[in-house]
């Protein structure tokens, strides 16, 4: 190699050292050897496989008909790894070819990234054969090496500012577009949570799940029509910016509610889902865009404890619960632990015979400064995911007592305990009640699950089938406060389900006349459907005297007793 082609390589490689692309790379390369090498010219092209078309191509001195000439050459030639082939115009099979594209000599080099297949070709062509075939080579590979670098360069770039499962940008762009927004409009973000994703994943691999977030993705953008807004990947899910006069974010919300109600088709499978939608709107441009992500996050946390799919818009009073629930989420996490946590029993009764037929396990928290009540702590579980924790500790806790019950001679009692919506989606839920009825001892007949209506329970197969495993076990499985969700009547019948439980709510408007009429539709319904039928809240004679007349079978409430802790319980049974 001479010394002037050895400082133009050198000159090569500089260039393409500073170049942000795979044009910069090639027509620095170009220049380079034009400027070192003072040859007529040199013809440098990317030419892409399986397309006719020419995805790069820098051309100096020569016209473009007869680049395309030159693309034919490479086309045809062999590709032995990343060696550079060369060819002359005394190679009888290509002097044609090189003849009407003005060269004399041409090499290609395959250009190859991580994978075995070349996803172009660089070839370079001179009009003179002032430079011998291996010096012509080095140039080729030369040039080639720079532009698999440039197209590296280009693909970590695109890695860290576009998702690659969805080709969505990500929050680096998303930043970049809040901070350049015009002050004077309504700048919004609306964090996209779509129901059944996960299990879609789990039931039927990552592919399908990624399969569906593309598709989500799609949908979005094409809902979003021509620039009404844009489409990121973000860490919690899919996030919409829009940008336009205040209304703006509150329509996109609709629009994305409305198109994420179509059924997916993933391969041969036809999936329903709903979204829950968190959202932020900047009420001044010093809102940073960190900011805006972490409102619409808490918007979105507050969407997804909702029973229901919906809207939340962030306000002051997110901030405050936000806080709360990480506090109560600590709090416990420690009362797991330390006992705080007590397990207390309610008797449900026979409405006719008055008789104990079994228990409902509720969790109740002591703490040394007083109890907190449900109502408070069960939200923020749910909020934060503790809740699966404390669910499998109360099915535990309460197998073992009815196991205790039932070795004491009590048998008979069935022991209710209630399992959150994101309990009954967790991997192996089944598995785990199977687990626990084998390590108390309990008989599957003694257990019943009550499961709170959901739009996941009526349309997510994979919960049903977890269900199904349990029930065909021997396991019961209750509807707990029916009629308050999402109710799909057509499916409740496919749904494995034993009995509803009547919601207090209804109970306790009996006497107004309306929470008896709608009794009355619950338990005709359940009868139509053979399910039996138990009404929780029952605090007068007046309300179980209505439940006994419309056919009710089984009641819990203050009637009796309170949740009790087990030795009190045990004082409501016969002796």
């Amino acid at each position: 190699m001479t010394d002037d082609l050895a400082r133009a390589l050198l000159d090569v490689h500089r260039a393409g050292a500073k170049a942000a692309s795979l044009r910069a790379a090639l027509e620095g390369a170009v220049a380079q050897l034009r400027s070192s090498l003072a040859v007529p010219w040199v013809l440098a092209v990317v030419w892409e496989p399986m397309s006719p078309q020419v995805r790069c191509s820098v051309v100096d001195g020569v016209g473009e008909a007869a680049a395309t000439r030159l693309l034919r050459v490479a086309a045809e030639l062999p590709r032995p790894g990343d060696v550079p082939v060369v060819v002359t115009d005394s190679d009888v099979e290509f002097a044609d070819l090189l003849q009407e594209g003005g060269a004399r000599r041409a090499a290609v080099v395959p250009l190859l990234d991580t994978g075995s297949d070349p996803f172009g070709v660089v070839l370079v062509a001179m009009a003179q054969r002032s430079l011998e075939a291996a010096e012509l080579g080095e140039i080729a590979s030369t040039v080639s090496a720079e532009a698999v670098r440039a197209v590296r360069e280009e693909q970590t770039q695109r890695r860290a500012l576009y998702d690659a499962a969805t080709g969505l940008p990500g929050p680096l762009l998303l930043d970049a577009v809040v901070e350049a927004a015009d002050p004077a409009h309504e700048v919004a973000l609306l964090l996209v949570s779509i129901d059944q994703l996960q299990s879609v994943s789990r039931s039927f691999g990552r592919a399908t799940g990624n399969e569906m977030l593309r598709k989500v993705a799609a949908r979005l953008l094409v809902a979003g029509g021509a620039g009404a807004w844009s489409a990121y990947r973000l860490h919690r899910g899919l996030g919409v910016l829009t940008v336009g006069p205040a209304g703006t974010a509150a329509a996109a919300a609709d629009t994305i509610l409305q198109a994420m109600e179509a059924p997916w088709v993933l391969g041969r499978r036809s999936v329903r889902s709903t979204c829950r939608i968190g959202v932020a709107v900047r009420e001044a441009a010093a809102v940073s865009p960190d900011v805006l992500i972490e409102r619409a996050e808490a918007a979105l946390d507050v969407a997804l404890a909702r029973p229901r799919a919906g809207v939340v818009t962030f306000g002051p009073e997110l901030t405050a619960s936000a806080h709360e629930n990480l506090v109560l989420e600590t709090l416990l996490q420690a009362a797991l632990r330390s006992g705080e946590l007590r397990v207390r029993y309610q008797p449900q009764v026979d409405v006719e015979t008055r008789a104990v037929t079994g228990a409902e396990a509720l969790v109740r928290w002591i703490r040394p400064s007083g109890m907190v009540t449900p109502d408070r702590f069960i939200p923020a579980a749910e909020a934060t995911g503790v809740i699966v924790d404390i669910d499998r500790w109360v099915l535990h806790t309460a197998c073992l007592q009815a196991k205790k019950w039932a070795d004491a001679g009590r048998g008979g009692l069935r022991m209710a305990c209630n399992v959150s919506s994101m309990t009954l989606a967790s991997p192996g839920f089944a598995e785990q009640v199977l687990a626990e009825l084998a390590s108390s001892g309990l008989p599957p007949e003694l257990l019943e699950i009550e499961i709170t209506e959901s739009r996941s329970l009526f349309e997510g197969g994979e919960c049903v089938r977890e269900l199904t495993t349990l029930r065909n076990r021997g396991v019961h499985v209750a509807i707990d406060d029916f009629g308050t969700g999402y109710s799909n009547v057509g499916r409740l019948r496919e749904l494995p389900v034993d009995r509803v439980k009547i919601d207090q709510s209804f109970v306790r408007e009996i006497a107004a006349g309306d929470g008896a009429a709608m009794c009355s539709v619950i338990v005709g319904l359940a009868h139509t459907l053979h399910l039996d039928v138990i009404a929780e809240g029952v605090e007068t004679d007046e309300q179980l005297g209505v439940l006994s007349e419309l056919g009710c079978g089984e009641f819990q409430g203050y009637l009796v007793s309170p949740p009790v802790a087990a030795d009190e319980f045990e004082l409501l049974l016969p002796a």
